[in-house]
This record gives C-alpha cells, structure tokens and sequence, in this order.
C-alpha cells in the first residue's frame, strides 16, 4: 500500500477555485473602469442618482461574492498545502524544518507568516524532489520566489492604498480611490495566475514522488505472501 495520500484532487480543487477568483477579479477591474466613467458622467452632469445607485449595488455584489470565493480559495489552498508538506513527512526520507501543523498555522501567525510559508513551500518544491525515486532531473524553484514576491507585494499595496483611501468620501478620493484598486486588482491578478502555475508545477512534482510509492500488483501480492 501506498503510505503518502494522493493530493492531485486538492489541487485541481485549488486550481478551480483560483479560475473562479480570477474571473472575479477581472471582472472587478471592468467594474472599476466602469465606475471611472460614471464619476466623469455625473461631474458633467451625464448621470443621475439611478446610474449611481446602481453602480454602487454592482459593486457591493462584486465585493461581497469576491469575499466568498477569497475565503474558500484560502482554505483550498491550505488544504492541498498542509497534505504536500504531510506526505514528505510520511516518506521518513527527507528532513524537514517544521511539523506538518505549521504549513497550516503558519499562515496565520503575525510576522511570522511573511516567512514561514515560503520556507514551507520552499521545502515541499525541493524536498518532492528529493524523495522521489529514480528522478532524472531536478527542477529549480524560482516560481517559488516569484509566487511570493508578487503576493507580498499584493499585500503591501492593498493596505497601504485601503489606508490612503479609505476615509474620502470626495469626488477626487473617489476617483483615486478606483484607480488604486484597479492597479490592487492587476497585482493581485498577477498573483493569481502565478500561484495557479506554482500549484499546476508543485502538483506534478508530487505526482511523480506518488507514483514512485505507488506499489504494483505483483508486488502488492509478494507482500502479502510474506505477511
């Protein structure tokens, strides 16, 4: 029997769910571009109270379903996240910097979760690896790095420009509130599609160390013929 769980179902799950916050973030950004254009319409007095009313339904509805898939998109993420870094315990062939708890806590643990969960990830990139038999080449993990950088980044952007923006209710605040929100947005697309290439690589990277646990038939029955 194969003693590592297969994670290839947790990571299509992640993968769908990013294709679905992705969609909600494009679709935010057309938005916002939209909103840009009802700014300019009711300064020049093209738009009416209705035209605004609706937009800021539209944008209520965005955020509120953006919300939604955000958070399912976190514990998806997890998921997949915490089994990668449990089955390389499972192997017993690799030494690792921390217990299978913390690819899970680690996320949220103040200050420490601007370092630890690239460390973890680090490991599960090249620790895969390294457990797996018979592999003909290694792949380097500068994906890794990329991922995080640009999610740091996200990050780093949308707090400052919520804190910026956050309390003027002009119609020049608005105006660049929205423009701040649609680069928050582009970063945090870019994000997305990042992450769902680091998980459709790292996917395939356990794929194979699965595999190479992967008992045949044969040797299943010679087993039980020993037991």
């Amino acid at each position: 029997m194969n003693p590592l769980k297969n994670n290839a179902q947790r990571a299509k799950a992640v993968n769908i769910v990013f294709i679905v916050l992705l969609i909600f973030n494009l679709v935010t950004i057309i938005s916002d571009i939209m909103q840009l254009n009802l700014i300019k319409d009711l300064v020049n007095g093209k738009a009416d109270a209705e035209a605004a009313g609706a937009n800021d339904l539209r944008v209520t509805a965005l955020a509120v379903g953006n919300f939604v898939v955000l958070i399912c998109t976190i514990v998806f993420f997890i998921l997949w996240f915490r089994r990668a870094y449990n089955n390389l315990h499972l192997t017993n062939k690799v030494y690792l910097d921390n217990s299978e708890g913390w690819a899970a806590g680690a996320w949220f643990v103040p200050f420490l979760n601007l370092v630890r969960p690239y460390q973890i990830m680090v490991e599960i990139w090249n620790k895969t690896q390294e457990a797996t038999s018979n592999l003909l080449s290694f792949k380097q993990g500068t994906i890794v790095g990329w991922w995080w950088a640009i999610y740091i980044t996200s990050n780093i952007v949308t707090n400052i420009t919520t804190r910026i923006f956050s309390d003027d209710s002009s119609i020049d605040g608005l105006t660049n509130s929205t423009y701040a929100q649609i680069i928050t947005n582009c970063i945090e697309t870019i994000s997305i599609v990042v992450t769902m290439i680091m998980v459709k690589k790292a996917a395939e990277l356990e794929a194979k160390l699965y595999e190479s646990y992967q008992m045949t038939e044969g040797e299943q029955e010679d087993l039980l013929g020993v037991i």
